[in-house]
């Protein structure tokens, strides 16, 4: 496993994703924190049926894997794209995957990973979530990011 990578998952249901995890750009979002700060991306490449909660399973292991091997924040954002939805759930796209991101980062189930929510309001287009992740071992990093961000948002 190398720090930047793809990997490539077809789900026992036959769909198909790409888990990148990429440099992020810091000169997006400034950040006086020496660790570096990876993007985390999940792509939709073929969707078959919907997959059952083995696939959520996966992903959360591999990416406790990713931070258990490697010293970074995670920096996953919840984007703008149509997403299939029950016609019941009354969501926007962003919501909806926030929504499942959480349920993935419940699923990992280990105390040595630490979690920040970082919510921008967005009346236009509905609102915007942001999840940094890392180990416990760098609280401190990862709450000087989040007031970073916190900082950027209310600037913006």
């Amino acid at each position: 496993m190398q720090l930047e990578h793809t990997l490539s998952h077809e789900t026992k249901e036959g769909n198909k994703y790409l888990v990148e995890f990429s440099a992020f750009h810091k000169n997006v979002i400034p950040s006086s924190i020496p660790m570096p700060i990876i993007n985390l991306s999940l792509v939709q490449v073929e969707m078959v049926k919907q997959n059952s909660p083995s696939f959520l399973k996966y992903l959360a292991q591999y990416v406790c894997d990713y931070i258990n091997t490697f010293d970074v924040i995670l920096y996953y954002y919840c984007d703008t794209s149509d997403i299939t939805m029950r016609k019941s759930r009354n969501s926007t796209p962003q919501k909806y995957r926030h929504e499942l991101f959480s349920t993935l980062y419940d699923t990992i189930h280990n105390e040595s990973i630490i979690r920040e929510i970082i919510i921008i309001k967005d009346d236009s287009i509905g609102d915007h979530y942001i999840s940094l992740i890392t180990s416990e071992k760098n609280r401190s990093e990862l709450e000087t990011l989040t007031a970073e961000f916190e900082d950027f948002k209310d600037k913006a």
